[in-house]
């Protein structure tokens, strides 16, 4: 918190944490609910979020948050309203999850947004996605915040930003 405050830093992708063996996951549960509802209010004071982001099933361990549907069910449970969604094209799609619904659905409660192409992970154009709809549905549903690049580099960093073209 004190780095984060020093460096401006405000908003904070609190992973939700693997299943563990041997205890149940409503115990689970309940232990992060209060994590995620202390570090709220921790970061609550000099204007923090706090992020909760699904992830694709099978490259995450035991993670338990696969839907958009896991992570508002997790903000549900936390009283705090500084806890929001990291919608991340990447996970969210290589889940089976419909990204103009997810919008639709979801927008209010989105936070911040991370892409990346499925499958493969690497920048628009690369994979199956259409982000030309996915940033439509972003301005359409009135997100006005950062959209994160969290894909993996296939070469020269100059090239990895030229399907960028006249949107910056």
């Amino acid at each position: 918190v004190r780095i984060a405050d020093r460096t401006g830093a405000r908003s904070f992708n609190a992973l939700y944490g693997q299943r563990v063996a041997g205890v149940s996951a409503a115990e689970q549960d309940r232990v992060a609910t209060q994590n995620l509802s202390y570090a709220a209010r921790q970061v609550a004071a000099f204007g923090g979020t706090i992020l909760i982001e699904p992830l694709a099933r099978g490259l995450n361990g035991s993670y338990p948050l696969l839907t958009a549907a896991d992570v508002m069910a997790v903000i549900a449970r936390v009283p705090e309203d500084n806890v929001k969604f990291l919608f991340d094209s990447f996970h969210l799609a290589s889940n089976g999850e419909d990204l103009g619904r997810v919008l639709g659905t979801h927008a209010a409660a989105i936070g911040h947004v991370q892409i990346a192409d499925v499958p493969g992970r690497g920048r628009p154009g690369t994979g199956a996605l259409d982000f030309e709809a996915l940033f439509g549905g972003l301005t359409a549903c009135g997100y006005t915040g950062f959209v994160a690049l969290e894909y993996q580099a296939q070469g020269p960093t100059s090239a990895e930003f030229l399907w960028m073209g006249a949107r910056i």
